[in-house]
């Protein structure tokens, strides 16, 4: 019928519109905004819904999304190319803490429980947001890779999965608390967010997928379990599927159920 029935228990249908395909009155349009309103105000609901299920979690942003460690200090940053420089200093930590305040705020006004996780703006991470983040709650964070092969001393062997697909935990300086952080696995999640749009059967590229997760366990040693993070912009990817993704969404959770 192309009805569907939402969370609040309304339903939207933009069949008619559809098949009209052309000729759009003024009412067509108010029509069609109204029925995408209807949508619009199931998003969280939706999501809180399917979270309270234990289907997912949702994890958050710092609220306006700041680059965090650029707004704790700019001469903390590190200068890794030649011919950069320091800006005229810019620190406010107050501010960088109100950001991750409101998120927890937001986050606990609608969904109705203290949030968890956090992929930090842009993947912009450092040791001095640590403390504002134990402070808040937030019990993990996510960033990519290439921030794990550049840590510590001598940096991490990410190529090597019993290096990357583990999460690691980060104390703060008083050793309280601490925060996990999980690296996303850059070319699995560049091939979704960039390759697998090319690829004209979905289930072959779902394959792909796949048969590349299988490859990464392989290189575990013993028993020992692997956490391999996919992260990818939702935005860059979708826009460039064949309806919007979802044949290769299905295709995909459909292999990995099956296997």
């Amino acid at each position: 019928s192309g009805v569907v029935t939402l969370p609040d228990g309304s339903t939207a249908s933009v069949r008619r519109f559809v098949e009209k395909g052309e000729g759009f009155t003024q009412d067509d349009i108010e029509a069609m905004l109204a029925e995408q309103e209807k949508v619009l105000r199931n998003i969280v609901l939706l999501h809180r819904q399917l979270q309270d299920q234990g289907q997912i979690e949702v994890s958050m942003t710092p609220y306006f999304h700041p680059i965090l460690p650029l707004l704790m200090d700019t001469d903390r940053a590190t200068l890794d190319r030649a011919g950069t420089a320091y800006p005229a200093r810019f620190a406010y930590p107050e501010d960088a803490e109100a950001h991750v305040a409101g998120m927890v705020t937001f986050y606990r006004e609608r969904f109705g429980r203290e949030l968890r996780g956090m992929w930090p703006a842009e993947g912009a991470v450092a040791e001095a947001i640590v403390p504002i983040l134990v402070r808040h709650g937030v019990q993990w964070i996510a960033t990519d890779e290439g921030v794990l092969a550049r840590s510590g001393y001598y940096g991490y062997r990410v190529e090597d999965p019993n290096v990357l697909c583990q999460p690691y935990r980060v104390l703060p300086p008083t050793g309280d608390g601490g925060v996990s952080v999980i690296f996303r696995h850059r070319q699995l999640s560049d091939a979704i967010g960039f390759h697998y749009q090319t690829v004209p059967e979905p289930e072959r590229a779902a394959q792909s997928f796949v048969a590349g997760i299988k490859e990464i366990a392989l290189g575990l040693k013993g028993e020992r379990d692997g956490l391999l993070p996919v992260i990818l912009d939702g935005e860059n990817a979708w826009g460039s599927y064949r309806d919007d993704g979802r044949p290769f969404l299905h295709a995909l959770y459909q292999t990995l159920a099956s296997d």
